[in-house]
């Protein structure tokens, strides 16, 4: 349906250029059903309700509010009961371009006064902004989703500015821990903002800016990424991104800056596994229970290359509760209090690479807490982790925090760097509190704990061969605290062969130096790594080899193939089964004798599309079809069928004047490639016309017709066909077919 609306936008264009309502977009001034399908609904002023507004009831609707100055209509909704600004009820919609408040009415039941809700997460909301206040008794979210499966979800370029005394969010999915849906798609470059909302008695309230619940993802990911989240200083418990029982997610990109009490920036909960939580920046200026937390059997999952600040207390990092197989790495974490905190059974994790500071301030100052009550904590090693206390810190890095008999189990050292010292046993009590358990078991150093690789980017070595050591000399280091000088998006400085040719970074004559970001050796006339050509095309390679049937294949700049003097007869093709009807303007549809216009490419030439004749008046030219091919194709030439109907005298809709356009996307067309007459007014003749062009790369088709033969309003097609190849690439284009007239034109 996203592509039908590529086409409604290009066909509102053919409106313009022929002067007939090809396609027009509906404008709407009130709260209404929006249940017609693939149709764009335009707002064109601002509208109120005392309840619900709009509902999607057909599939691919779009809505927009654009008011065409660069603004946005708004729809403001529940003034006096509960209600939605829009419930979305089929797939496909996109909502689009709207300023959405809630009224002063929010005293319902739970959902109540949500913003947008869907029955289908096959929605596309974006460039919206939502300015909600919630003052009554009932949570509420700007956009709620359901608990179905979705294999494009789109929530994008929105901005959420959300407010009041009682528990808000910003998306919120109803999923289901016993049988969660599927969803795949973005939810990105989003602005949220919760701002004063009160805190109620224990802190017991919670508003989150994204909180997703029991979902997986199959057949691909849901990605969350590239979004600011920015909680004020009043707000109670607030959430930056929640996933609870949530499999397979991607967050990453993200900004949370959080300046309430009580909450967690990013949390990944109850039994959510193998997800990926990678290069996201956490602030929180309030008091937080701990800015990232993941627990409550959460496994399998990866949290690297995160920059975490508490900067008022709590925790930095909190692992508790279960969780098996997560790799922590590479993170930058600093606090006054923890900055990373292990508790209950948390057990078998890999805690490697990382930047610990602690900070003076309010707090206890522990670099790594672990503390064991009841549940066996076990199996957790912290291997090239560094440890750095700030100025004004004296207290130790590490602490045991078991009782009676149990104690954390296990634990492994090996190695930890505390203030550039490596922890050994000699020194372990230096760093090390323990508690009064007996049962607390670690090991600190031993054989094979090797620290050359936590100092690769502070310690006056050249560690990768590129001339250059350490931070900030080699462009490698990130930080002194970088444990490689490798720069793996650079490739003369990832310590990889890219091309092939058994040389690595500087050794390659292509590595100039080591910010080189190409390892290929183009342009030293030898083909070699992954060159197919340098400079001359080998013998064994031909045009023919490529599906061509003649010309001279060359080698281009970046030692590739190219094509562009190849050369294929301009053929018909054959196999249409990857063809589909974009849009037509007008199909008879009526229920003896249905004449849609996918008759016009079903390859049977006895079946025909017919533009609506059963009504008075009958829509006039131009009329037009559109053709997406399904993949991009050279195409020379077209063939138009007359309908094969009945006897010589049924002409009626056989075009006469036409224009043929063709398009990579669906949205620009440009000129026509071809425009003129392809049959004779008043002709009899039912044979197909032939018409070639220049040869041009296109996904998608449009013919308009202009006119009939017989002076009727209606457009009639047996058969449209297209050809691909080169033309022209031959003298003379090959004979017509037996009863097909050929007209050769190229271009207009």
């Amino acid at each position: 349906m996203q592509q039908k609306r590529m086409w409604l936008a290009a066909l509102a264009l053919a409106t313009t250029l022929f002067g007939s309502a090809a396609y027009a977009v509906v404008e709407v001034s009130s709260c209404r059903a929006l249940n017609q399908a693939g149709e764009t609904y335009r707002l064109t002023q601002d509208v109120t309700t005392t309840g619900s507004c709009f509902a999607i009831s057909a599939p691919g609707v779009t809505l927009d509010g654009d008011d065409g100055n660069g603004g946005r209509y708004t729809i403001t909704y529940a003034t006096q009961f509960d209600g939605r600004a829009v419930a979305v009820q089929a797939g496909g919609a996109e909502i689009r371009n709207l300023t959405i408040r809630n009224g002063a009415h929010a005293n319902g039941s739970n959902n109540g006064t949500t913003a947008i809700y869907t029955v289908t997460p096959e929605v596309n909301i974006h460039h919206n902004a939502f300015d909600l206040t919630n003052n009554g008794t009932a949570y509420f979210s700007a956009i709620r989703l359901p608990e179905s499966s979705a294999t494009n979800l789109l929530i994008q370029h929105n901005t959420f500015d959300l407010d009041g005394n009682y528990s808000l969010s910003a998306i919120v999915s109803d999923g289901s821990f016993e049988n969660p849906p599927s969803y795949v798609g973005e939810i990105s470059h989003n602005v949220s903002t919760i701002g004063g909302t009160l805190r109620f008695p224990a802190g017991s309230l919670r508003s989150y800016h994204f909180s997703i619940n029991g979902m997986t993802s199959v057949g691909g990911r849901l990605k969350i990424h590239d979004n600011q989240l920015t909680s004020g200083p009043q707000t109670s418990s607030p959430h930056g991104i929640a996933l609870y029982r949530v499999d397979n997610v991607d967050v990453y990109a993200n900004e949370i800056v959080d300046s309430g009490a009580g909450g967690r920036l990013l949390l990944v909960d109850s039994g959510s596994d193998n997800n990926r939580v990678y290069d996201n920046t956490l602030v929180a200026n309030g008091t937080p229970n701990s800015a990232f937390r993941m627990r409550y059997g959460s496994n399998n999952n990866e949290v690297y290359g995160n920059s975490i600040t508490c900067n008022a207390g709590g925790a930095a990092m909190f692992l508790g509760a279960g969780g098996i197989g997560n790799v922590v790495h590479h993170n930058n974490l600093s606090a006054s209090d923890f900055v990373v905190r292990f508790e209950e059974s948390y057990s078998t994790t890999d805690f490697y690479g990382n930047v610990l500071t602690v900070t003076p301030g309010q707090g206890v100052q522990r670099a790594i807490y672990l503390l064991e009550y009841g549940n066996v904590m076990a199996g957790i090693t912290f291997s090239n982790d560094q440890i750095i206390r700030a100025d004004g810190v004296t207290a130790k890095p590490i602490q045991f925090a078991d009782t009676g008999d149990g104690g954390p189990e296990n634990i492994h050292f090996c190695p930890v760097l505390v203030d550039g010292v490596v922890l050994t046993p000699a020194n372990q009590f230096d760093y090390i509190q323990r508690g009064s358990g007996t049962g607390t078991s670690y090991t600190v150093g031993g054989e094979g704990c090797v620290v050359n690789v936590q100092l690769a980017c502070d310690d006056d070595q050249d560690n990768d061969g590129d001339g250059l050591a350490d931070f900030p000399e080699d462009p490698g280091c990130s930080s002194a605290a970088d444990t490689s000088e490798l720069n793996a998006a650079v490739a003369c400085d990832d310590g990889q062969d890219n091309d092939g040719d058994g040389l690595t970074d500087t050794e390659d004559p292509a590595c100039t130096s080591v910010v080189v970001n190409d390892e290929n050796n183009c342009g030293n006339a030898v083909v070699d790594g992954t060159e197919q050509c340098d400079g001359s095309v080998p013998q064994e390679a031909t045009c023919t080899g490529f599906g061509f049937d003649r010309g001279e294949l060359a080698c281009d700049a970046s030692c590739s193939y190219d094509t562009a003097a190849c050369e294929a007869d301009c053929e018909m093709i054959d196999d249409k089964s990857s063809w589909s009807v974009a849009f037509v303007d007008s199909e008879d549809l009526s229920s003896g004798n249905p004449l849609p216009g996918a008759h016009g490419v079903d390859g049977d030439e006895q079946t025909f599309w017919h533009t609506v004749w059963t009504s008075s008046p009958a829509p006039s030219h131009p009329h037009e079809i559109v053709v997406d091919m399904g993949d991009e194709t050279q195409i020379c030439g077209l063939s138009y069928l007359p309908r094969q109907d009945d006897g010589v005298e049924d002409m009626d809709g056989t075009i006469r004047n036409y224009q043929f356009y063709v398009s990579a996307d669906g949205v620009n067309w440009g000129q026509p490639v071809t425009s003129g007459q392809l049959v004779e007014a008043g002709s009899q003749d039912k044979s197909a016309v032939r018409v070639y062009f220049n040869s041009t790369a296109a996904r998608y088709v449009r013919l308009v017709a202009l006119n009939d033969t017989e002076g009727t309003p209606y457009t009639s097609m047996g058969e449209l066909d297209l050809l691909a190849g080169i033309w022209p690439g031959v003298t003379d284009p090959p004979p017509p077919p037996s009863g097909v007239t050929r007209t050769d034109t190229l271009g207009d």
